[in-house]
């Protein structure tokens, strides 16, 4: 696994065929914009299929640079050790100024729900990459920091715990790459904030249970599209109150909060106003009971336990 400063661990490169095809070596820039969600969806998928194309999955001719904080993940796809741009602004996006033998990597744009089918040929590259890490299989909370932090994350886990399932609570920018996909196979019921971890799902066992979470008046169709693909259930939970601004209102929206309300997602679809839509989107944090979350979890439970004793007549 690839360390921070873009150094490499023995053990992914033997990971790698040692084989070559005989052409010119791949060089490819990845430039990194986004959240961690849009790089996997966009960035990784991308280079996925451009190796795929030229057969140069797993071969010593792949040679990549990349700008950004996801070095672990590019390591996946090359032999020898990746080369880390440091960010600046404005975004280096011309590859000819590292190189004029390497080229930008295109990003691919998911836009559709039916695009999202792209990603299992992916998904598995990446899964069979990582060595497994056996544990109990359970329950896991998301614990976000900065925006969209949902505030009773703890006392949720705590609650939770009546279960008798193993009860996980994670930051996942804190841990590894690696440690991130073990997290996710042991993870049966996900409850995760609206945010780039839901990503994280598709390295969940095939028919799990994700809650997502969203402040109210918001409400995202990415992570349901990726857990229709991926065979999970998701259910969605809105805050019945707003919650802490994250990012200062203009006048503007102020004026619209005031006449009307915090909106809903119906009044925030039918509203013009970009601005509203991010103060809406971008709360610094918001509280749901953990009783409903409750409910959502002891349904599953309830009908997973009905299954198995049918199954078993």
């Amino acid at each position: 696994m690839s360390n921070p400063d873009g150094s490499t661990a023995p053990e992914i490169v033997a990971g790698c065929a040692q084989r070559g095809t005989g052409e010119s070596d791949l060089k490819y820039f990845i430039p990194i914009f986004g959240s961690y969600y849009h790089f996997m969806n966009e960035s990784v998928l991308g280079l996925y299929t451009l190796l795929e194309r030229h057969s140069k999955l797993d071969s010593r001719d792949c040679r990549l640079w990349y700008q950004g904080s996801y070095g672990q993940v590019v390591q996946l796809f090359s032999c020898h050790p990746i080369v880390r741009i440091p960010v600046v602004k404005p975004y280096l996006r011309d590859a000819a100024t590292i190189g004029v033998d390497i080229k930008t990597l295109e990003h691919v744009r998911l836009s559709k729900k039916e695009d999202f089918v792209r990603l299992l040929p992916m998904i598995r590259y990446l899964s069979d990459r990582i060595p497994p890490n056996v544990a109990p299989h359970g329950i896991t909370l998301i614990k976000r920091a900065g925006k969209r932090m949902y505030l009773e994350t703890d006392e949720l886990a705590v609650k939770l715990g009546g279960f008798r399932l193993p009860v996980r609570v994670v930051q996942l920018e804190k841990e590894s790459f690696a440690d991130q996909v073990n997290i996710m196979r042991s993870t049966s019921i996900l409850v995760a904030p609206h945010g780039a971890g839901t990503v994280n799902q598709m390295f969940m066992p095939r028919g799990g249970l994700i809650v997502e979470l969203f402040p109210k008046g918001y409400s995202n169709w990415h992570a349901a599209a990726m857990a229709a693909l991926i065979g999970h259930k998701l259910v969605e939970i809105e805050s019945d109150k707003p919650g802490v601004f994250g990012r200062e209102p203009t006048d503007e929206v102020r004026s619209l909060i005031e006449k009307r309300g915090w909106p809903d997602s119906k009044a925030l679809r039918a509203s013009q106003s970009k601005d509203f839509e991010r103060v809406v989107r971008d709360v610094k944090s918001y509280s749901i009971d953990p009783i409903r979350i409750m409910r959502v979890v002891e349904n599953e439970l309830a009908q997973r336990r009905s299954f198995r004793n049918s199954s078993a007549r």
